[in-house]
């Protein structure tokens, strides 16, 4: 919305031309650049605010990872611990055999 005020001259100045008012336009809109201002900032926080989405996503996405990394840690500890079981195992069975060995032995003689 544009305001206008108009001043004149004074009547006691001789002009030659009657047409001689002083027009002053008050110009209540803003101007080009300002709104360029407001959407290059706009602009930018959007942009900002991608970039940070982007950073926690990629955070997230490494910590996914890391938790992964973790689980699969789990299982190998877990698969080395039955390896360990299954040892134990055999060398239980390896020593009852032994034993069955040796009483054989002793009831033959």
């Amino acid at each position: 919305m544009k305001a206008q005020h108009v001043l004149t001259k004074p009547s006691n100045i001789n002009t030659t031309s009657s047409n001689t008012a002083f027009n002053i336009i008050i110009n209540t809109t803003p101007t080009t650049t300002t709104t360029t201002t407001t959407t290059t900032s706009s602009s930018t926080l959007l942009l900002l605010l991608l970039l940070l989405l982007l950073l926690l996503l990629l955070i997230l996405l490494l910590l996914l990872l890391l938790l992964l990394l973790l689980l699969l840690l789990l299982l190998l500890l877990l698969l080395l611990l039955l390896q360990l079981l299954l040892l134990l195992l055999l060398l239980l069975l390896l020593l009852l055999l032994l034993l069955l060995l040796l009483l054989l032995l002793q009831s033959s003689r």
